[in-house]
């Protein structure tokens, strides 16, 4: 398809540019998960780079070997580190990412998961709820889509205010 035809003139080159990329973190010790995820990821955000980790120790090793997700997509409950480990790993060594992981958890049954009494892990499921960065699974992929718009809106929306120098982009309504 030729320039003419599109729109104010605008071509193939202008509009890849202005396709935004991120980088995604994706960790689950079920690999079925971890590839539909990383589909509608992909799908989503066209040329975003995904990785992954089967455990929140591994994530946590990705991490510390540079990689800097744009978010976080954790199981809860996992063994090698669960996603409560690696949040309170975030906390303390990387506090800008601690907010840019989302958990999500098909239940926590039982009395103790990664050490974890049941009542302290409910009382951070709590809180991540109502932060906006906790889903049950299973989580459909409009759900999935919503709550990775609303980090990376919020995320967004804090770099807007911390660059003053870069002038606001032209939107159309």
């Amino acid at each position: 398809m030729s320039d003419i035809n599109k729109p104010n003139g605008s071509n193939s080159t202008e509009s890849a540019e202005k396709i935004k990329k991120y980088s995604f973190l994706v960790v689950d010790d079920d690999e079925r998960v971890i590839r539909s995820n990383s589909r509608v990821l992909r799908l989503a955000h066209k040329g975003s780079e995904v990785r992954s980790a089967d455990s929140g120790n591994r994530a946590i090793r990705i991490i510390e070997e540079g990689y800097i997700p744009d978010i976080i997509i954790s199981d809860l409950s996992m063994p090698n580190g669960t996603g409560k480990d690696l949040y309170d790993w975030l906390k303390i060594n990387s506090p800008e990412l601690a907010d840019r992981l989302m958990l999500v958890s098909g239940g926590i049954e039982g009395g103790i998961i990664g050490g974890r009494h049941i009542q302290e892990l409910k009382a951070f499921i709590k809180e991540r709820e109502e932060a906006n960065r906790f889903e049950r699974k299973p989580v459909s992929v409009v759900k999935l889509k919503e709550k990775i718009a609303l980090i990376l809106s919020v995320r967004e929306g804090a770099e807007a205010v911390l660059s003053e120098d870069e002038p606001e982009s032209d939107q159309q309504g």
